[in-house]
């Protein structure tokens, strides 16, 4: 991942939160500058402030910089259009989101009898 892409990507999960530069800056404790420095990508994020960021704006920290090549399927899920998409589309959702999908999916197949445990 380049730092155009994680740049373009916090800028838009801010908007997408509804949050303003300054919101952030608080959360971060900087000067709103240092977000305006950091969106252009003439500034460093580090990972505690990424998990900070992640959990400002309710995105789990691998959506910032996971991005898909198409050209490298070796993952058991990227050898299914269907199940791949559905796996992006749940990584790209709040965390909050994410975790209701997965409940329902543990259960929907708990119930069905394909899946067994009590976890």
């Amino acid at each position: 991942m380049n730092r155009e892409v994680l740049c373009k990507r916090l800028r838009q999960a801010r908007l997408e939160a509804g949050l303003r530069q300054e919101d952030l800056a608080k959360c971060l404790g900087v000067p709103i500058s240092a977000i305006s420095i950091l969106e252009a990508g003439n500034r460093k994020l580090d990972v505690l402030e990424l998990l900070k960021v992640a959990k400002l704006y309710s995105k789990p920290a691998e959506w910032f910089y996971y991005t898909h090549d198409a050209s490298k399927k070796r993952r058991w899920y990227d050898q299914n259009d269907v199940v791949e998409e559905a796996i992006d589309l749940i990584r790209q959702s709040p965390t909050a989101l994410q975790i209701s999908v997965a409940h329902a999916i543990i259960g929907f197949l708990k119930k069905g009898g394909l899946m067994k445990g009590d976890k």
